[in-house]
């Protein structure tokens, strides 16, 4: 949020920033849930934890022009 308002200022829309970042947040903590529940351990879950923020991450391809951006279409956290 501190990002945001140094960038954009305190007149932005609050809302849909909030909304959206609540969202996210749900989103990751979910997604993060779903891929640990299965281990018995934190060093079982360590590597397969990597691949999934490596997929999470990847929209950051299409941003800086490595990908096209159409791919991450209906990713949850499109940067466009």
């Amino acid at each position: 949020m501190g990002v945001a308002v140094l960038v954009f200022g305190v007149d932005l829309d609050w809302i849909p920033l909030l909304a959206g970042a609540t969202l996210l947040g749900a989103v990751y903590v979910l997604l993060g849930f779903f891929a640990v529940v299965r281990y018995d351990s934190l060093n079982e879950a360590l590597l397969p934890s990597a691949v999934w923020v490596t997929l999470l991450l990847a929209p950051v391809l299409g941003h800086f022009g490595v990908m096209n951006e159409s791919v991450f279409f209906l990713h949850p956290s499109n940067l466009r």
